[in-house]
């Protein structure tokens, strides 16, 4: 195995990017925790010798010509595709692109992680809009490869509830971010202290008692950061473009909220600089899976408050410290909740974790030893300090923004025009070839037609009726 293309936006060893350009083309796939999810991907296959090309999500979003899926299958041994909460209503139109790529695509195809969007308390058996959706993309996706990997028991059950078999159609194989580094896992100790620095996490979506808690945390150690993982956020701490929605309005909306006053919020677009700000924490605390398992690839202590059945289900398959969001209010103390978990639980756990998602990997051919190697001179995209720009270098932002947004667009009109222009190319050789058929068929039809008149004078003439006539009495 040489080179392989992963489902995803930027590669961590990309060296062109910008914020301007992640923006336009999204390539954080509207979360930050995308870039923690891609970094393991790539490090696996790099220290593994194998040259790893992110597909910018081209291909479920449809932006892939049928000379592109040749060219795949030529240039390429395996297609990869890490996946979040895939199995849910809004990525419905994203899992029918991939499922009819994988009809074209001729390489393997491997599902490193997908999961079910669901809630803390899940109802497997309720009939959800994109059942269908997933029985078509387990189906399609089975054919390209020995079985797919997800993250949670809950999903488990769910694919169950479809009629699919655990260990043989899928194996639950948790985040593989968090086997970034292999086994070497480490954890400094936590001193609390009214000096400490902590990274807090949550979004937009949060309960309001939950993102209080939070929020009083962010007050009460005025060295924290806020770290949000959001396109709108990044587009807000970049461009200073408002948030026009949170299910909360204490929520940082906009860059006069207390936080960006503060300085307090700070959001990574490289995981090796998010590794090395939440390294100089004292803890990690919030509802963001990716922003508390960076705590953890960081040896930073972390708790994680699951919101859902998604991030509930890796709580428990890693056996992170966790306390579930629902279950602070604005009273509650950091200290209450520190009470409440084994901030070394994760330690323990991994070991066994790790070997399983190895031995999945090598049911699927692929590389399952080595870990990733962080490759010098990457570590950037720390954005902060919107107050702090001047308006100057904001238009500056704006305009070199727009560019790539321009740009972007054009490419996917592009390629857009180039299928259209592939379809008609398609539909005038059947016209052809049909017109070709018809011209055939008529051909035929004049050559029997002439035999029917041959037989049928054959038939008129006097002989031939009297032999007919004869036969015909002999008959009675």
């Amino acid at each position: 195995m040489k080179k392989v293309l992963v489902r995803g936006g930027c590669s961590p060893f990309a060296e062109d990017s910008t914020p301007e350009l992640i923006l336009a083309q999204n390539l954080i796939g509207n979360n930050s925790g995308n870039a923690v999810y891609l970094n393991s991907i790539f490090g696996l296959f790099q220290s593994n010798g194998v040259e790893a090309v992110p597909d910018h999500y081209r291909v479920e979003r449809g932006l892939v010509t049928d000379a592109d899926f040749e060219r795949i299958n030529e240039e390429y041994d395996a297609f990869i595709i890490p996946l979040a909460d895939a199995f849910r209503n809004s990525f419905i139109p994203y899992l029918k692109g991939l499922t009819k790529a994988f009809k074209k695509i001729t390489i393997p195809c491997v599902v490193v992680g997908v999961c079910l969007r669901t809630p803390f308390e899940p109802k497997i058996t309720e009939e959800h809009k994109f059942d269908e959706a997933v029985k078509e993309f387990m189906a399609a996706v089975l054919e390209r490869s020995e079985m797919v990997g997800i993250r949670g028991e809950i999903t488990g059950r769910y694919l169950e509830h479809l009629g699919f078999v655990a260990d043989r159609d899928f194996m639950v194989i948790g985040c593989p971010s968090v086997f970034t580094f292999g086994g070497d896992l480490t954890q400094k100790p936590l001193e609390i202290s009214s000096d400490m620095k902590l990274s807090v996490n949550f979004n937009r979506g949060t309960v309001h008692d939950g993102m209080q808690f939070l929020l009083n945390q962010l007050k009460r150690f005025p060295r924290s950061q806020y770290v949000p993982q959001n396109k709108h956020d990044l587009e807000l701490g970049y461009l200073g473009a408002p948030v026009t929605l949170a299910a909360d309005p204490s929520y940082p909306l906009t860059a006069d909220h207390w936080l960006y006053r503060n300085d307090q919020v700070h959001m990574f677009l490289h995981p090796n600089t998010w590794m090395d700000s939440i390294a100089q924490c004292d803890l990690s605390i919030g509802g963001r899976m990716h922003g508390n398992i960076v705590s953890v690839l960081a040896g930073t202590p972390a708790v994680f408050m699951p919101t859902d059945g998604r991030t509930r289900e890796l709580c428990e398959y890693h056996c992170f410290p966790h306390v579930p969001m629902h279950s602070v209010n604005p009273d509650t103390t950091l200290e209450e909740v520190l009470e409440q978990v084994d901030l070394g639980s994760q330690l323990r756990a991994h070991a066994d974790r790790l070997a399983r998602y190895q031995s999945f990997l090598r049911k699927n051919g692929l590389p399952s030893e080595g870990s990733f190697a962080r490759k010098p001179g990457l570590e950037k995209f720390e954005i902060h300090g919107i107050n702090d720009v001047s308006r100057e270098q904001l238009i500056a932002r704006w305009v070199a923004y727009q560019k790539e947004t321009v740009e972007a667009k054009k490419v996917s009109s592009d390629v857009r025009a180039g299928r259209e222009k592939a379809r008609t190319e398609a539909q005038k050789t059947k016209v052809a070839n049909l017109k070709n058929e018809n011209k055939q068929l008529k051909a035929e039809n004049k050559q029997l037609s002439a035999e029917l008149k041959k037989c049928k004078r054959t038939l008129n003439r006097k002989s031939v009726k009297a032999v007919l006539k004869l036969a015909d009495g002999l008959a009675k």
